[in-house]
């Protein structure tokens, strides 16, 4: 399960940035990120290790081999050594980058949803139905969570709809004023979550 600790002012932040900026829930996303890229460090320490040291190995006995009889093979030798351990140590580098980059677009994609979802579920608990579908980007996590919560809006929709309709046809006797009152209250708070005026 993932847990997210959501600060209050991010669903501001995405509203402001119209969702563009990448960094919306900061510890989360640097901590998956640092995960991922930590990741891409053990692999380049461990391959890219291996790699310079088998070709430094292998060249250095090249060198050696070729020292008295042909010294220009061992000037070609030298900065072609020199020339692959800097084009090996600059792709690992750049492939941790990458990976971190990635990070924070994955979880980008993973926060973003998550947040929509907690404002609009602060909202139904304040009994407001309005505006209150979840419209994720094509690239987010999570569709078909987006796509349960917005089916279950619509089930309350219909049974606020229906309440009303049952409340209507439940109207007090107009001689008891506290009943009417009680009545014309529930009936108001009730169309109240279904309007924008409300």
């Amino acid at each position: 399960m993932i847990r997210i600790p959501i600060p209050p002012d991010s669903i501001g932040r995405i509203r402001k940035k119209g969702r563009a900026q990448r960094l919306v829930v900061r510890d989360f996303q640097y901590r998956y990120t640092v995960f991922l890229a930590s990741y891409g460090i053990c692999f380049a320490l461990i391959v890219g290790g291996i790699t310079l040291y088998l070709l430094n190995h292998n060249y250095n006995l090249f060198i050696r081999a070729q020292l008295l009889t042909a010294p220009r093979v061992v000037d070609h030798l030298s900065k072609e050594l020199k020339l692959a351990n800097e084009i090996l140590i600059i792709s690992l580098v750049g492939f941790v980058a990458f990976l971190a980059m990635i990070g924070v677009r994955i979880s980008h994609r993973i926060v973003v949803p998550i947040l929509l979802i907690q404002e609009k579920i602060r909202a139904l608990f304040r009994g407001d139905l309005i505006n209150d579908n979840v419209h994720n980007r094509k690239g987010d996590e999570f569709q078909e969570l987006t796509e349960n919560y917005n089916n279950l809006v619509e089930v309350m929709k219909i049974q606020t709809k229906q309440d009303i309709d049952r409340l209507e046809k439940l109207k007090p006797d107009e001689h008891n004023r506290d009943a009417v009152h009680l009545w014309e209250t529930m009936v108001l708070e009730k169309k109240n979550q279904l309007s924008e005026n409300g």
